[in-house]
């Protein structure tokens, strides 16, 4: 987990400098912004605004460098599971099969947690009446739950009935 987070702060600032490249109230603000705290972009963006600019290298090393770093993530999840299930060996994929579902796990994963941070974003901005607040809570805690349920659910190769695994997600 800890070396998917300079690729992704690469990406981060390489797509950052491409947004940015011609406003520069909202690069100041960027500039002055809690971002200088970062590890290696606060640097970056203490040079000043001149130095936050999109580069076609960049982006290229940040993704191949974040799906790289994801896929071990997944792949080591799922190596763990499969520890802890005491999936047999002979049951386990092989090399080529367990990384194509490593890399389906990471989009499955991708695109649950940034569905569920962008609705958890939505309940703390508070717009809206309470019932709205409270509704837009409990879809976030029920999206956090199912990211955690697809975790426990796609990430062992065995099959595990999918109720024996509510109250693990649940406590998770």
């Amino acid at each position: 987990g800890f070396f998917a987070l300079f690729p992704l702060l690469l990406l981060f600032v390489t797509i950052l400098g491409f947004v940015l490249q011609g406003d520069t109230q909202a690069r100041d603000a960027i500039l002055h912004s809690a971002l200088k705290q970062f590890p290696i972009i606060g640097t970056k963006l203490g040079q000043g605004s001149h130095s936050l600019h999109g580069s076609g290298i960049g982006l290229v090393i940040g993704i191949v460098g974040s799906v790289l770093s994801g896929l071990g993530i997944t792949m080591a999840a799922q190596n763990a599971f499969n520890t802890v299930y005491a999936v047999p060996f002979k049951g386990r994929p092989n090399f080529l099969s367990s990384r194509v579902r490593g890399l389906k796990l990471l989009v499955i994963f991708g695109l649950l947690q940034v569905v569920s941070t962008v609705v958890t974003g939505l309940v703390a901005g508070g717009v809206g009446g309470i019932l709205l607040v409270l509704a837009r809570i409990l879809v976030g805690l029920l999206l956090n739950l199912l990211l955690v349920f697809a975790a426990f659910l796609l990430l062992p190769d065995d099959h595990i009935h999918p109720l024996s695994l509510l109250p693990v997600s649940l406590a998770a």
